[in-house]
């Protein structure tokens, strides 16, 4: 380092200018070394609160994949029941005297739901792949 002599005035200025940005550098490389440390957390738990959120929605896109196929089985069975009735029958059948209506709609909510689950995953899935992509 260098050595200052403090006979004078500007001398002593010079110093503490010196000193003051000696304490500054110190201070900003210890606010930027929290900082990242902070940004590492903070990007740690946004990670584990996705994965978790990821793994959830998982889960509730395979359990509404049974219940699609359940209801696309019995959607099946029904419209089979309806085509082995005699020629008699069918003529005379209306559809609001089965349970045709009733499936439809439970197929169509169980579609519903699978694919609501199932883009909640992806998209879930992309931006943890994303987050952890960048760490």
């Amino acid at each position: 380092g260098r050595t200052y002599l403090l006979d004078d005035n500007l001398d002593c200025q010079r110093y503490t200018v010196y000193c003051t940005a000696r304490i500054f550098d110190s201070f900003l490389t210890n606010i930027n070394s929290w900082r990242e440390k902070r940004l590492i957390s903070t990007m740690e738990a946004k990670i584990e609160k996705l994965k978790s959120a990821t793994d959830d929605a998982e889960s509730k896109m395979n359990e509404a994949q049974e219940a699609l196929k359940v209801a696309a089985k019995r959607l099946a069975e029904v419209k089979n029941d309806l085509r082995s009735l005699d020629a008699e029958k069918q003529a005379n059948l209306q559809v609001n005297d089965t349970e045709l209506p009733d499936v439809l709609e439970a197929h169509a909510k169980a579609k519903e739901e699978y694919d609501t689950w199932k883009s909640r995953y992806e998209t879930n899935k992309r931006y943890l792949d994303k987050m952890q992509g960048n760490r």
